[in-house]
């Protein structure tokens, strides 16, 4: 029998088979969840995904590479995996020459929502659509947590 594992805080169900997502991205999404509107470490956007990796002794490089290297055009992408963007312009608006985010759900159309904070002028956790399809200039990386 295959149990499932269900976020549901501000959006849609995720369900997920509970053998499939790591426990470490279990544990991001609930930490994000926790600190939804409000201001992580000093509200810089890389604060949000350093201070969950560092309570759970995850490995990362303590700069700008949160894990393991996924390729998104041929692996599956999970809520808590950690984006970086890398002088990132879109179609949409978006300008992010370094910025940090975590995948915090995976829409059908393939954009995501992504849990951010110092951005749009806010050092708050907030909730935002991102679809990599509109990205015009730079390019995204996208890590798996490991402990």
């Amino acid at each position: 029998m295959k149990f499932l594992f269900i976020i549901s805080i501000m959006f849609p169900l995720i369900c997920i088979g509970q053998d499939s997502l790591p426990l470490l991205n279990q544990k991001i999404v609930h930490y994000v969840e926790l600190n939804k509107g409000k201001k992580v470490g000093r509200g810089e956007c890389w604060d949000l995904a350093a201070q969950i990796l560092n309570q759970e002794n995850a490995k990362w490089d303590h700069q700008f590479v949160f894990g393991t290297k996924i390729n998104p055009d041929n692996s599956s992408l999970f809520p808590g995996d950690i984006i970086q963007y890398k002088g990132v312009k879109t179609s949409t608006g978006i300008k992010a020459p370094q910025h940090t985010a975590i995948l915090y759900k995976i829409n059908d159309d393939g954009s995501f929502i992504v849990a951010e904070q110092n951005a749009y002028g806010k050092r708050k956790v907030m909730f935002n659509k991102f679809d990599r399809k509109t990205i015009i200039k730079g390019q995204i990386f996208i890590y798996r947590p490991v402990q």
